[in-house]
C-alpha cells in the first residue's frame, strides 16, 4: 500500500496569525500519448494553513488541450467533501513490485500496451523500514490500478471544481 501522508514536519509547525501557507504535498497527472486526441490533466494537492492554524486541502487543476490551451480551475475540502474521501483511497492502491531486468520474475510479464495513458502520482510518504519521510512517486498506463483510481477520482471531483481564485 502507498501511505497517504500528507502532512509534513512544516505542517505541523503553527502557520503566523497573519499569514497564509499553501505547502505542496502532491501531485497527479494523466497524460494521454501523441495518438489520442485527449487533454492532459494536471493537479497540484496543497495543504493551506490559514491564519489561526485552521487548515484545508486545495487540489489545482490544469486541463491542456492538444493545441496547449489552458483551462485551470481548483477543488477546495471545505467544500467538497469528496476531495478529501477520494484522496484518502490513495493508502489502498497496491505496491507495485520491483523487477529487474533479467529476474524469474520479469518473464512472466511480457505486458505491451499500444498508445496507452500515463497517469502519475507522487505523494509525501514515509519508509516504513525507517519510518523516515520519503517521496513516492508511482507512474502506471491504463488499465492499472493507479489509473483506475485517478480516473474516479476525477470524476467524482467534476462538480467541485471551480474557477481559480485571483
Amino acid at each position: 500500500m502507498i501511505p497517504f501522508a500528507l502532512v509534513t514536519a512544516l505542517a505541523l509547525a503553527a502557520a503566523p496569525e497573519n499569514r497564509v501557507h499553501e505547502l505542496p504535498v502532491g501531485s497527479l497527472s494523466v497524460k494521454p500519448d501523441t495518438v489520442r486526441n485527449a487533454p492532459t490533466v494536471e493537479v497540484e494537492v496543497m495543504l493551506v494553513i490559514e491564519p489561526g492554524n485552521v487548515r484545508h486541502y486545495r487540489m489545482d487543476r490544469k486541463v491542456i488541450d492538444r493545441q496547449g490551451k489552458v483551462r485551470q480551475s481548483a477543488a477546495d475540502s471545505r467544500t467538497c467533501p469528496a476531495l478529501m474521501a477520494e484522496l484518502a483511497k490513495a493508502e489502498e492502491l497496491p505496491m507495485p513490485r520491483f523487477l529487474p531486468p533479467g529476474s524469474k520474475t520479469s518473464a512472466d510479464f511480457p505486458v505491451l500496451l499500444l498508445h496507452a495513458t500515463t497517469y502519475t502520482l507522487t505523494m509525501q510518504g514515509y519508509e516504513s523500514g525507517s519510518n523516515t519521510d520519503a517521496n513516492i512517486e508511482l507512474r502506471a498506463q491504463s488499465g492499472s490500478p493507479l489509473a483506475q483510481w485517478t480516473d474516479t477520482l476525477l470524476t467524482a471531483l467534476e462538480p467541485c471544481w471551480t474557477a481559480p481564485a485571483t
